[in-house]
Order: C-alpha cells, then sequence, then structure tokens
C-alpha cells in the first residue's frame, strides 16, 4: 500500500483500558463485613476497606473547540476509571485555541504544519487541561493515538517531521529529532494531571511512524507504527534502555511501499522490554504496516493493520506467516492483517484476506473483549467477494470502500465477519470498542448524499461529502443500532471510540465549518473555524 503524502490521514484507533469490575461500598457493607468476620471467627476479625463506588452516570453530551482561528482534529480517545475522557490530535501552529472554558493559547511551532495537543475532560464533557509542547520548531508534530489506564496516564503515540529543532511538554522532558529522518516517531507517557512522565524516540535508520498505542492490566505500554528502509534502527527511552530493530522490506516488490510494522513492549517505569517486526518474506520481503494495538488480560498483544500482497509473497511474523489474497503487483496493495503476540513478543498466529480477495483492505483498528476474542475494523475495496477465514465471507457492491469488522478467537478462529450490507454509499470503519455488555461499538464514515445500511440498520447522509458514523453491533454480529449527523451543511467523520463504564461510546473525530451540527438525542456543537475542521467528541446514551 502506498504510504499517504500525510500520514495523519490513516485512521487509527486504540483499544481501551480493561474494563473495571465495581462493587457496592459504603458503610453498611463494612459493618456487615466485619460482623460475618466475627461470627465466623470471633477471634479474628480483618478489616477491609470497601471498593470504590462506580462513577455516577451523566448524561450525553457533544464538545468542539471553542475557539480556533485554524485546523483543529481529535483521532483517539481513552476513558480511565473515573470516566475522565483524554483525546489526541493536531491543532495548526502560530494559531489561537480554546477548549471548554480553559484559557486561550496560541500554538508555538512555526513553519505551517501540525501541533500536537492532548485535552482531558471529566465524564460530564467539561475541559479540565490541555497539553501541547512548550518548546517548538518549524516542523510538524502530532499524536495520532492514546490508550488510557484505570488511573488517568496517558500513553500517546505520534510522530515528528522536523529539522533538528528540540521540542519539549514540560516537566524537563524534551528532545531534539534528527534532521535525518523526515518523520520520526514519538511515544510518550503523561500523567493523570498532564505532566510528561517519560518520551520513546528513535536514533539510526531512516523514516519511523507511530499510528497506535495499547496499555495491559499491569501497566506495561505498547507502541505500533512502521519503520522505512532495511537500516537497523534504535528506539530509547528518557526512562532509560533502547532496543534494536531492522527492517526487511525496502521496495515491496516493486511498488514502492518500503514499510515495516513494528511493535514494542515498555515495563511500567518505561524502559523498552522487546520489539518485534516481521522477520522474513517469501519470495521476497513485502511491506506490513501496524495501526492498533490491544492487549488482553493476560498481557497479550493483537496488532492490526495490513501486509502487502504484491506476487503471490507471504511474511514471516516469527514462527507464523501470512499471505494475503489480494496479490496484484500495483501501488496500493494491501491485505488487512492482525497477529497476536504473547506477553514476551513470541508470534502466536497472523491472519488476513483469504486467497482470490478482489481488491485491497486494510484493518485501522482492533480491540480486545474480556474472554480474549478480538475485534478489527477497517475497509475493504468492492465490488466482491472476500473471505477472512474459517467459513466467513461477505460479498459488498459498492465500488470503492466498504467498512469492515472482523471477530477472531483468542486462537485466531474467524467467528464472523461483516461489512455494508447494502446502499450506494463507500464506508470505513476506523475504531472499535467494547461496552460493559459485550457490545461492540464501531465508528467511522460513509459518503453521502447516499445511505448505507448494516444488517436492518440504514443511514443517510446529510452532505455529500464525510459524514460521521456509528453502529452498535451485539457479540454476535448483529447490527443493533446505527447513527450519523441528523443535521449538517458540511463534511463530519469519526475517527476513535472507547466507552464508559456505563458503556457510553464516547467517538472523536471532526466537524467542518461553523455551521450547527446535530447528532440526535439533542446533541449539537458548531465549531468555531470556518471552512476548517473542528476537534470533536460526541458522547452517545
Amino acid at each position: 500500500m502506498s504510504k499517504p503524502s500525510d500520514p495523519s490521514n490513516i485512521k487509527r484507533e486504540r483499544p481501551i483500558a480493561p474494563w473495571r469490575i465495581c462493587h457496592l461500598g459504603g458503610i453498611v457493607s463494612i459493618a456487615f463485613a466485619v460482623l460475618v468476620a466475627s461470627c465466623e471467627n470471633p477471634s479474628r476479625v480483618v478489616w477491609k476497606a470497601p471498593p470504590a463506588s462506580p462513577p455516577a452516570p451523566t448524561p450525553p453530551w457533544a464538545v468542539t473547540n471553542t475557539a480556533g482561528t485554524d485546523f483543529s482534529q481529535f483521532d483517539s480517545v481513552g476513558i480511565d476509571g473515573s470516566d475522565n475522557v483524554y483525546a489526541v490530535g493536531a491543532l495548526k501552529n502560530l494559531a489561537t485555541y480554546s477548549f471548554g472554558n480553559l484559557p486561550l493559547f496560541t500554538t508555538i511551532d512555526t513553519g505551517g504544519a501540525n501541533d500536537s495537543v492532548l485535552v482531558k475532560y471529566n465524564s460530564s464533557g467539561t475541559a479540565l487541561w490541555t497539553r501541547i509542547e512548550t518548546l517548538g520548531n518549524q516542523g510538524d508534530n502530532q499524536f495520532v493515538a492514546v490508550a488510557v489506564d484505570t488511573a488517568g496516564n496517558s500513553y500517546v503515540a505520534g510522530y515528528s517531521r522536523t529539522s533538528g529543532w528540540p521540542i519539549a511538554w514540560g516537566n524537563g522532558v524534551s528532545f531534539v529529532p534528527s534532521s535525518t529522518y523526515p518523520w520520526e516517531l514519538l511515544f510518550m507517557k503523561f500523567d493523570t494531571n498532564g505532566s510528561v512522565q517519560w518520551i520513546s524516540t528513535q536514533t539510526g535508520g531512516y523514516i519511523s511512524l507511530s499510528r497506535g498505542a495499547a496499555v495491559d492490566s499491569s501497566g506495561n505500554s505498547f507502541q505500533v507504527g512502521d519503520i522505512e528502509s532495511t537500516g537497523g534502527f534504535t528506539i530509547g527511552s528518557s526512562a532509560g534502555g533502547s532496543v534494536g530493530v531492522t527492517g526487511i522490506n525496502s521496495t515491496d516488490n516493486g511498488t514502492g511501499n518500503n514499510a515495516n510494522g513494528f511493535l514494542v513492549k515498555y515495563n511500567t517505569s518505561g524502559v523498552p522490554s522487546w520489539v518485534q517486526t516481521p522477520i522474513s518474506g517469501t519470495p521476497v520481503p513485502l511491506a506490513t504496516d501496524y495501526f492498533a494495538a490491544a492487549a488482553d488480560s493476560s498481557g497479550n498483544i493483537a496488532v492490526a493493520g495490513y501486509l502487502s500482497g504484491a506476487g503471490g509473497g507471504s511474511v514471516d511474523f516469527g514462527g507464523q506467516s501470512a499471505a494475503g489474497g489480494y496479490t496484484t503487483n500495483v501501488g496500493g496493495n494491501a491485505n488487512a492483517l492482525v497477529v497476536k503476540y504473547d506477553t514476551n513478543g513470541a508470534a502466536q498466529w497472523a491472519r488476513t484476506t483469504g486467497a482470490g480477495a478482489p481488491g485491497p483492505s486494510t484493518f485501522s483498528g482492533d480491540c480486545v473483549d474480556s474472554a480474549g476474542d478480538i475485534y478489527a475494523v477497517g475497509w475493504v475495496t468492492g465490488p466482491g467477494t472476500f473471505d477472512f477465514g474459517s467459513g466467513q465471507t461477505f460479498n459488498v457492491t459498492v465500488s470503492g470502500h466498504n467498512a469492515v469488522l472482523v471477530k477472531y478467537n483468542a486462537s485466531g478462529t474467524t467467528l464472523w465477519a461483516r461489512s455494508s450490507t447494502g446502499g450506494s454509499a463507500a464506508s470505513e470503519f476506523a475504531g472499535v470498542a467494547i461496552d460493559k455488555n459485550g457490545n461492540v461499538l464501531v465508528s467511522g464514515q460513509f459518503t453521502g448524499p447516499g445511505n448505507c445500511q448494516f444488517g436492518s440498520q440504514t443511514v443517510s447522509g446529510s452532505v455529500s461529502g464525510t459524514n460521521a458514523l456509528m453502529v452498535k453491533y451485539d457479540a454476535n454480529g448483529n447490527a443493533m443500532s446505527a447513527a450519523t449527523v441528523t443535521s449538517a451543511l458540511a463534511p463530519s467523520q469519526f475517527y476513535g471510540v472507547a466507552a464508559d463504564s456505563a458503556g457510553h461510546p464516547h467517538a472523536v473525530g471532526f466537524v467542518n465549518g461553523n455551521a450547527p451540527f446535530s447528532f440526535g438525542n439533542n446533541l449539537s456543537v458548531t465549531g468555531p473555524a470556518a471552512s476548517l475542521n473542528n476537534a470533536l467528541i460526541v458522547k452517545y446514551p
């Protein structure tokens, strides 16, 4: 798949933190626990503090930036154990912004490119703080993914495109990007108050991009993306330690894509533990890219992205190989890919499209449920029939992109695969999350003014461009609901999605222009920047 001129155009999504088990607490429960212990063993009473009560539910809301003289956009979202919401994305440099009632600020970089941004909201949609660079440069910096643990620490993936100018986000943590690499990976940890804890960057090699982030229940974090060329890369953290990685692909068998997907695990202190990338290709090395990652309760990690199928070749991920079903040797060649690694980085299995795929496909997001089942979302290019293994096929009729959602069990068996089932509109899924009831929440977009069907659910576009899309499936793949903008004069789009403790979906993306957008349920926003994207979060019922 040929790399776009701007990597921020790739849709990504990152997983949410593991679900919390909530209990009732209070004086009565404490007294009861002590009384039971006394009756069972009068000589030994064990005092235990009650677990915290679950957060009180809050009504739905929709917000955008309250001030903005230029472009803004949210690409990814995560939610902590108190239902605070963390969104990352990009702003234009040398422009003025505000989120909620927070003070106005002006981005500091020069050169007309992007600035990275992280915003924390409480469960009611009130902006609590914003973090941007405190020291900038003449390049392009963007956050594209965030994973959040239950304590409210944020693990943020992104990239910097600079020329040797220093960058800092406060708390004494900074780095000086090399003037050698056009794009350079970033991976950072912020605490719940927005203070930078550590940063990981590269030395050596050439182009690299961070595209996804995940965190497991023990506080280990994971970074995915791609490195380009066969040169050696070293990924090192300000917390100490480094890991080395070497790509296998430099040409993608003539298609011009030289990406090599990578996965790095960091321990709880931010020190890199290991890194994995494909180890070989047959008959020639082929391109791979990882866009998203999700950790299960045992610390296993599933990555989602694509592999090239040029010339019918296969890729070895370390004892586990996959060969894409779309083999035409042209630019844009790609096959949707999921690879599962164990907690020590050993590949467990790899899955992609079956033989005879009629067009390219890509997974841009994934998540894992409490049983260890994996859900991957993205798009397939129709028309034609796609096979995702284990007898799970579907036919798409739209010429262009069609949204796709595939469920695998922990062993890699495909349980079901879903796509759009009718209508004239092209569509894509970008993000996926699981709610407290095990339902699957999927965010993305479809192209209006036509309609798009997902099982028994139909949405119709308000505008001729992209329309934000939210679809809810049950655990068996039955579409339960589908929603989009109900009134708009300009494009909108969702990228990432996360669910709070009550099961409410929170979708992030953008609305374009300064006219009103309605999302139903009395939810509406009006962005400040005319004819430009404005950052968006919608909390659905």
